[in-house]
């Protein structure tokens, strides 16, 4: 939590006495400033251990830290006042060697760490109050129901009335409860008919679909934040007329909690303070990142996807793989996440990526022959099928002509299906997000490891129980992490290398928090 002073005048009637710690032990001080008061204090017993029980049946499986506090509480209408604070100082001891609770801090410690990385607070954000929304696709609708839950006044400029209507319908049935029943919400989304709005607007979401003709101008203290994988926000800057105010946002899916900005080197300060701002609402973190290809939570997935296929094509079996994952904190295996973003757009963003590093494509072949077999050829079908799960509706009830299917394709592709290694996938899928990890600090997409462990909790959805991948590094030591990626390297080097970084981490017995 916020730390707040003690002359805050929030804090009155919380404390009567405040006493200054010099030499001696906190517990010391404490008991010595408490003594003069009576050891009977008038409680209410009854009340507290009513409030106690009913802690207890509203969280029947409390994490340690939760029944350490009921505990201590407990402990504080039992004991006399040393004996309760020396049990509360033995609790805290053993819970802060405790593996679990260390991770429960790094999850605490990353978002704070990307709160304070925040741009400079020299300048004040400028207000956001109305978004404008262009574009055409569903993304348009998934930008304008995260205004709308963020409190703004939302446009949608989709280039014709009835496609802003369709699309506008679409963003209220993406809200989340309880913004999806709230007439106040309903009321703040609206299309924009005539182009005005956009010269109105403090914020404009550009998915680049749609090209303003003539050009916008844009407001005083506006942002413009373009939101495509396939345009930098210095080349949709030129096409728009828009300098210095530009933005590039990416967001690998609409249920991420978790954003990146970067901006051009010419991007205005006071631009990118108002846009950090204009996201940092309602559990939303924002990572500032340098635009590179894939960017920081893209560069993660693919290598999970990446890494995910080579094992199919190695002959390890889908359950195996999804398990594997779910081992290491991830809520949803690599098969379901890409299921659950598209396999065409996965597909679209891993050529994207490793094109741009000149990688080789041939492991992503598996992938675009099933996409081509589960769709008969029909390749705008193809995009939007599910690939390793039903392909009716939305389950994800694994596809049960899946397992077959991969034994004929590895019988059709012997020169793709390269023998695994004495690897466990748990620690391979591991040192695959490790090897992009580093990648990605060695080219400074991030400023900080933090930044990796934060996109893939809030991105990835990775427990906070097991952390990211770089705190599960740290403590399962970098040195078996490298042993894993000498012995992955050559199945493809692509997801396992072992980066420099490493190496040298590894050398100077360095890790990474």
């Amino acid at each position: 939590g916020d730390t707040w002073p003690i002359t805050d005048t929030r804090l009155i009637g919380l404390a009567s006495i405040v006493a200054e710690v010099e030499d001696r032990s906190v517990i010391q001080t404490v008991i010595d400033t408490a003594r003069p008061i009576p050891e009977s204090i008038p409680a209410e017993p009854a009340m507290v251990q009513t409030a106690l029980a009913d802690a207890r049946a509203r969280s029947p499986k409390p994490t340690p830290a939760q029944a350490d506090i009921l505990a201590c509480l407990e402990a504080a209408q039992l004991l006399p006042l040393g004996q309760g604070l020396s049990f509360e100082a033995a609790r805290f001891a053993e819970r802060a060697r405790d593996p679990q609770s260390r991770l429960l801090r790094h999850a605490a410690f990353i978002e704070d760490s990307a709160r304070h990385r925040a741009p400079s607070l020299s300048q004040t954000p400028g207000p956001v109050t109305n978004v404008v929304v262009m574009g055409r696709s569903s993304e348009t609708a998934d930008l304008a129901a995260m205004g709308l839950e963020q409190g703004y006044r939302v446009w949608i400029e989709a280039g014709s009335t009835h496609m802003g209507r369709a699309l506008a319908e679409l963003a209220r049935k993406r809200l989340r409860p309880p913004h999806r029943s709230s007439r106040e919400v309903e009321a703040r989304l609206d299309v924009d008919l005539t182009g005005a709005e956009m010269e109105d607007a403090d914020l404009i979401f550009d998915t680049a679909e749609l090209t303003p003709d003539p050009p916008v101008t844009l407001k005083k203290g506006g942002v413009w934040i373009v939101t495509s994988p396939d345009i930098t926000a210095a080349d949709r800057a030129r096409e728009v007329h828009v300098t210095g105010r530009i933005l590039r946002m990416r967001r690998l899916l609409r249920a991420s909690r978790v954003v990146e900005l970067s901006a051009p080197p010419e991007t205005e300060e006071s631009a990118l303070i108002t846009a950090h701002a204009a996201l940092s609402l309602e559990g939303q973190s924002v990572i500032l990142t340098r635009d590179a290809p894939g960017g920081l939570l893209g560069a993660l997935f693919c290598a999970l996807s990446r890494a995910a296929i080579v094992m199919l094509a190695a002959g390890k079996q889908p359950s195996e793989i999804e398990q594997a994952a779910r081992q290491i904190g991830l809520r949803q295996g690599p098969l379901q996440m890409i299921d659950v973003l598209g396999a065409g757009r996965t597909l679209s963003q891993m050529r994207r990526l490793y094109e741009s590093r000149d990688a080789s494509l041939a492991a992503l072949r598996l992938l675009s022959d099933r996409m081509s077999d589960v769709s008969e050829g029909d390749e705008a079908r193809a995009r939007r099928a599910l690939v390793f799960h039903a392909p009716a509706g939305q389950s994800f009830a694994r596809d049960p002509d899946l397992i077959p299917w991969l034994a004929e394709w590895r019988e059709d592709h012997p020169d793709r299906c390269l023998a695994w290694p004495d690897v466990g996938l748990e620690q391979a899928m591991l040192a695959a997000l490790v090897s992009e990890a580093a990648r990605l600090m060695q080219a400074s997409v991030v400023q900080s490891a933090s930044d990796i462990d934060l996109a893939a909790q809030k991105g990835l959805w990775m427990d906070p129980r097991h952390g990211g991948p770089l705190i599960q590094a740290d403590l399962k030591g970098l040195l078996s992490i490298s042993g894993t990626l000498t012995q992955l390297q050559n199945v493809d080097p692509a997801v396992w290398r072992r980066e420099e970084l490493i190496v040298d981490m590894v050398k100077n017995g360095r890790l990474f928090f």
